[in-house]
């Protein structure tokens, strides 16, 4: 999870989100006082995620990646909810997993399903797409030829559903 916490800036800069955007989205997640109230952030987020709000999803992944005053770090909790994010279509979501996966960090390393999710994140219409394909072809470049057709077909179905589910 060290990497993933410190992707979430860095991939949400070079994929094409402004600073203030980046810093409106921890806003969002962070609405707290000057204090760091993480618990009353969660107390704020979990029922909206546990009813399916995908950016709630996102939003307790990253309460439980970073951990606070008074909040316990967790990094299972935290790919649960990032996992459920991404499902929806969350793309900063699908790219901290997708480094999850590449680097074996909290997860067993697995290269198709990070190709799998960088493909998935380039067909976001808000993000950049150039640094997530570059990503996608390096996991590529640990896969055979029949793997990535795999790993092709899953993103088509995976697509599917998240499109399916926005509607």
């Amino acid at each position: 999870m060290r990497i993933v916490r410190n992707a979430l800036l860095a991939a949400s800069l070079v994929c094409g989100l402004s600073w203030a955007a980046v810093a409106q989205n921890y806003k969002t997640c962070f609405e707290r006082d000057e204090k760091r109230d993480y618990p009353a952030a969660f107390r704020k987020w979990l029922p909206l995620a546990k009813k399916g709000e995908i950016a709630a999803e996102f939003c307790v992944g990253v309460l439980y990646m970073n951990g606070g005053e008074n909040f316990p770090q967790d990094s299972l909790k935290s790919m649960y909810w990032f996992e459920k994010a991404a499902a929806q279509g969350h793309p900063i979501a699908m790219t901290n997993l997708a480094f999850a996966y590449t680097k074996g960090d909290d997860v067993p390393q697995d290269f198709v399903e990070a190709y799998i999710l960088y493909s998935l994140a380039t067909l976001m219409p808000s993000v950049s797409k150039s640094l997530r394909q570059s990503w996608r072809d390096e996991a590529a470049q640990r896969l055979s030829p029949k793997m990535i057709r795999d790993a092709q077909r899953e993103v088509k179905k995976r697509w599917k559903q998240i499109r399916a589910r926005k509607k």
